[in-house]
């Protein structure tokens, strides 16, 4: 099932219904794991992919092109830029 997540320093406490623990529990039976380690595994899991998809841009091919010319040739600062950077600064 992946890298082991041994160290248990925390805790999470959830409370399902008899149906959903079964569940889990036949499935956690099934790859030869404890349920705790079962449920722990499959939300970190969850946990990355959710961040991964956060955390990336997907562009088509116009936005693509229309960023990469912003980059490749930014427009000038005007007077506002200007000031907003002396603000933060």
């Amino acid at each position: 099932m992946g890298k082991s997540l041994a160290l248990k320093q925390d805790r999470i406490e959830i409370r399902t219904n008899y149906e959903v623990k079964s569940l889990i529990q036949k499935a956690a039976d099934a790859v030869g794991v404890t349920l705790t380690s079962f449920v722990t595994q499959q939300a970190y899991e969850a946990a990355k992919k959710v961040l991964a998809e956060r955390e990336s841009l997907m562009l088509d091919d116009r936005e693509r092109d229309q960023f990469l010319a912003l980059v490749d040739s930014p427009p000038k600062a005007n007077k506002a830029l200007k000031s907003l950077f002396k603000k933060s600064a």
